[in-house]
């Protein structure tokens, strides 16, 4: 079990890559990652694991499902080694932008706090992927959402606009200020997320984005869309492993890259 004094001891500053995501494959050279393919035997074990219900075909949801637990196996694999190396200090410098250092260190205290279940001022071997990976625990999630809300909420209306969202600056009115800072990809992203087209985000629907499900989601459509050669939205062993040249150019192959190396496959 780790305990809260435990968490500071470290001197090594530990980095963790936003939304969960985790890159795998070749250096990127003139703007292209070059990622590796994997093999045929892989690509069908794979098949095998995400296909729940045996009838052959592997789903979306039965994608999704997949994805949400192996996050959560990696994570509980991966903590050990992030609390051997952990500095708090050093880690929360960067962790939250937009706080300063002593909130920061109050908001992962607060984390500490919120994967604390059983509330006996430490965490277990089960409790302790929450601080690292908020995604994996809805309690921890939830505090990441609400911080992330709270830095961006101009207004403090709880919800978020386009320009809020992206973090752009404010013009002098609101047609300048709609015109600030927001890029294409982040008006696309925003109008996605918007589920039910109110023209702001609120808490649940930015929890998509914070959780990475918003990214798990874009990687497996690239997937599908790379992948599924009769387009009935479901994909067979044959279509996954015909197509692994295909895939290893899309956002999917990260994801893959990562499950066939926690199988060892």
């Amino acid at each position: 079990a780790a305990s809260l004094a435990a968490l500071s001891r470290s001197n090594v500053e530990v980095e963790i890559q936003p939304h969960g995501e985790t890159r795998v494959g070749q250096p990127e050279e003139n703007g292209v990652i070059e990622a590796d393919t994997l093999s045929a035997h892989a690509m069908r074990v794979m098949h095998r694991k995400v296909d729940t219900n045996g009838d052959g075909l592997a789903s979306m949801n039965e994608f999704l499902h997949f994805a949400s637990s192996m996050r959560k196996a990696i994570a509980a694999r991966d903590t050990p080694t992030l609390l051997a190396e952990l500095d708090i200090k050093k880690w929360s410098d960067h962790h939250e932008p937009g706080l300063d250092q002593d909130k920061a260190l109050e908001f992962e205290l607060a984390k500490f706090k919120a994967a604390d279940s059983d509330w006996d001022g430490r965490l277990c071997r089960e409790e302790l992927p929450a601080v690292f990976y908020p995604e994996t625990d809805e309690g921890v999630l939830r505090l990441v959402v609400y911080e992330a809300m709270k830095q961006k909420d101009r207004n403090g209306d709880r919800r978020l606009s386009p320009e809020e969202f992206a973090g752009a600056e404010p013009g002098e009115d609101e047609e300048a200020s709609a015109e600030l800072g927001v890029t294409e990809q982040e008006k696309a992203d925003f109008e996605e997320l918007d589920t039910d087209a109110d023209g702001s985000l609120d808490f649940e629907e930015m929890a998509v984005w914070e959780s990475g499900r918003f990214h798990t989601i874009a990687a497996l459509k690239s997937l599908f869309a790379a992948a599924d050669a009769d387009e009935d939205n479901d994909l067979t062993a044959d279509e996954l492993e015909n197509s692994r040249e295909t895939i290893a150019g899309t956002e999917a192959q990260y994801h893959l890259m990562d499950w066939a190396e926690h199988h060892e496959l």
